[in-house]
């Protein structure tokens, strides 16, 4: 993950987003790409789900990035990934209870985001979400980092109101 991680804010500064984004404008990103895994959970749709788990999370490195109060996102990952696999998850065998559970926690993340515009306090949370979901659609963190950052790599586009919006959402 580190290596990604690296890679995520080179790939940020290569766009200046660390100069010209700002923390308001990434934390709309990630409620955006919040609310495509939402759609993704709502439709089941693993492709969409695995895409959205990185993207959120690239969204993440970036706002970490731009927030004043850096954290060691590296450490966070780590910490959270032992915690799931010492507690684990408790999975309801209903289907429909586990995923209502699942949109609860990103609803509640979304929440928080919106009323504190800080990564900081956020990062542990939505990181233990994005786990867990990857847990369970039988997919990992690491993985959907990976294609995320894949299909971002030679993405261009250009800052408006602090925020990158890629080329193709220009026109």
């Amino acid at each position: 993950m580190q290596e990604l991680n690296k890679k995520i804010i080179e790939w940020a500064k290569d766009r200046k987003i660390d100069k010209k984004g700002t923390l308001e404008g990434q934390a709309i990103k990630t409620i955006e790409e919040i609310s495509e895994l939402i759609k993704g959970i709502c439709k089941d749709n693993i492709d969409l789900i695995k895409d959205s788990i990185g993207d959120v999370y690239v969204t993440l490195v970036i706002g970490n990035m731009l927030s004043d109060y850096k954290k060691d996102l590296q450490n966070i990952v780590k910490l959270q990934h032992k915690y799931f696999e010492t507690f684990g998850s408790k999975r309801s065998a209903n289907k429909i209870k586990e995923k209502a559970k699942l949109l609860k926690g990103l609803n509640d993340c979304i929440g928080y985001m919106v009323n504190n515009l800080c990564y900081g306090i956020c990062l542990g949370g939505i990181v233990a979400w994005l786990i867990d979901i990857a847990s369970y659609y039988n997919t990992n963190l690491k993985e959907c980092v990976k294609l995320a950052y894949d299909e971002i790599a030679n993405r261009k586009g250009k800052i408006i109101d602090g925020q990158f919006v890629k080329e193709s959402d220009l026109k």
